[in-house]
């Protein structure tokens, strides 16, 4: 059941993400939806939820956009894995800076694997595209990155509140079984 409810989650998040944001869009970077799902489900700990969003987020992205298939959902598996790995650090995720500021970090990463990884796949070099590291690249990029910072603050505490409700009602479901 709770894996149902993430799927149709994640489904209405894709969609949302390809056809209502890019009305939002800054340069042609807009917020992710699902990376900031994914960061949020590794911030509370629950790797296996994040890895799920990732995964299904990642192929409906691919699907529904027009990149090469399995760009985002490399990038989102690389942020689970980041996310992983510093989490077993001293760093504290219950802090509200931390969380602001590692979300940022985060978005860049994203970002730039997205754009690392279209290059890849498309084996094409920057020099032929005529695509660079240019200045408007570099706002696109840091405006994407406040937007999903921005949207974290919200969608945040929602997940939070999710997660307690699905986990309550999973087990509560399971008992009655």
């Amino acid at each position: 059941m709770k894996r149902f409810i993430a799927l149709i989650g994640v489904f209405i998040a894709a969609i949302l993400q390809v056809s209502f944001l890019p009305h939002f869009s800054t340069r042609g970077f807009l917020p992710s939806i699902i990376m900031v799902v994914v960061f949020c489900w590794c911030l509370l700990g629950d790797y296996q939820e994040a890895f799920f969003w990732a995964i299904g987020g990642g192929v409906l992205l691919d699907i529904f956009s027009s990149v090469k298939l399995s760009v985002f959902m490399i990038s989102l598996l690389v942020i689970v894995l980041s996310l992983y790995l510093i989490s077993n650090t001293a760093i504290s995720f219950n802090k509200y800076y931390t969380r602001t500021w590692l979300c940022g970090l985060i978005a860049i990463l994203y970002y730039g694997l997205i754009y690392f990884f279209s290059w890849l796949f498309s084996f094409i070099s920057f020099a032929e595209t005529g695509i660079g590291l240019s200045t408007t690249v570099f706002w696109s990029i840091l405006l994407g990155t406040v937007a999903n910072v921005l949207l974290m603050l919200i969608i945040y505490p929602l997940i939070a509140k999710y997660q307690k409700i699905i986990n309550g009602f999973a087990t509560s479901l399971a008992s009655k079984l």
